[in-house]
């Protein structure tokens, strides 16, 4: 654990150590949650363009609604954040 302070423009800075550890270097995109009063920063997994491009020609030519994506979408989410990948 580590204390670090909020600068004027709502930055932090993380310990090297955590970032090093987590391997998060410049660039890095970080996921930013509130969760019971509580600040939750994860790593964040991107996923490249091409690759969203061809899921929806996926799910266009299956049928898929936005609605059944979003349901998806969210359970993948509660999976990885889980520790259940």
């Amino acid at each position: 654990m580590a204390y670090v302070s909020v600068n004027a423009h709502g930055q932090v800075t993380l310990p090297a150590k955590m970032r090093s550890k987590l391997d998060i270097e410049p660039g890095s995109t970080l996921l930013v949650e509130e969760e019971n009063s509580e600040i939750i920063l994860r790593k964040a997994r991107v996923v490249e363009q091409s690759v969203l491009d061809k899921l929806e020609l996926i799910a266009v030519r299956q049928g898929t609604t936005p609605q059944d994506v979003v349901r998806a979408v969210r359970k993948i989410r509660n999976k990885i954040h889980s520790g259940g990948e």
